[in-house]
């Protein structure tokens, strides 16, 4: 049995090319993803079907089985393909799930189940008004962003934090991920590693940039010393001047990630 989960999506993401009417599947990892798309050739949701989905017997009955693995299964996958076509689009927010799951039979006794037992079917009209970009849902564009999926996930909360402190914070930790291994009492080497490979990839960043990075991370970060918040200014705005260098070197990293980088563990097996 497979099991459905519908989540709204709030993003630019469009195919003028599309017929609305019709959905577009892509498969991801042993599971598939659907976009649903509006009258306006516009993305407005996704569905994760999630197969081999087994309804507990007991005394040979089915019972509806506890929903919190698959639903947390499900958000993950819901929530980096929002993050795909948010990096793609510059919009991309997993808003909620628009309905309680839906099973979907592979055999006939499943399906006399759920005609009996459960409903199968639901709606979810939902428009939005914002512009418009295309996005590439590639096989080889999916596996490229699957192995950095938890920098993506930093990157875009990032993006969609309005706050400069928070939002610096938050690229700091996606570019921190990306060089693991070093501890607090090793920041030069941290400096070292990131500058060296980076630079490679921009010369803007050198040492010192990466250097500058990480202490203005810290001042926003922690409240000892010379901490900013957001009512120093003069702070504020060295960190808003910051900002834009540090997005691009996160940029960078998901789209030519160091090879020791990747995050590509399956979904399932997350907790």
């Amino acid at each position: 049995m497979k099991l459905k989960y519908t989540f709204l999506l709030k993003t630019a993401a469009q195919d003028p090319d599309h017929d609305p009417s019709n959905a577009r599947r892509v498969a991801f990892e042993d599971c598939e993803v659907e976009l649903l798309f509006s009258e306006h050739h516009r993305v407005e949701a996704l569905a994760v079907y999630l197969p081999k989905v087994r309804l507990p017997q007991k005394d040979g009955k089915f019972y509806v089985p506890s929903f919190e693995r698959h639903a947390a299964r499900a958000h993950a996958m819901a929530t980096f393909f929002a993050n795909l076509l948010y990096v793609q689009t510059g919009e991309g927010e997993l808003l909620r799930a628009s309905a309680p799951p839906r099973f979907l039979a592979d055999t006939k006794e499943e399906g006399a189940f759920l005609k009996t037992y459960l409903s199968a079917s639901f709606a979810m009209p939902v428009e939005w008004t914002s512009s418009a970009a295309e996005y590439d849902l590639q096989p080889e564009t999916i596996e490229r962003y699957r192995k950095v999926a938890n920098p993506l996930i930093m990157y875009a909360d990032a993006c969609r934090l309005t706050d400069p402190i928070s939002k610096f914070r938050e690229f700091y930790r996606a570019l921190e991920y990306f060089f693991p291994g070093f501890s607090p009492g090793r920041k030069e080497q941290f400096d070292t590693a990131a500058a060296t490979y980076l630079s490679g990839l921009d010369q803007l960043f050198t040492e010192t940039k990466i250097r500058r990075f990480r202490v203005l991370r810290d001042k926003c970060s922690h409240a000892q010393g010379k901490f900013i918040t957001s009512a120093h200014l003069p702070a504020l705005g060295r960190v808003r001047q910051e900002l834009p260098t540090l997005q691009q070197a996160v940029q960078l990293l998901l789209r030519n990630p160091p090879p020791r980088s990747s995050s590509a563990k399956r979904f399932a097996r997350r907790r």
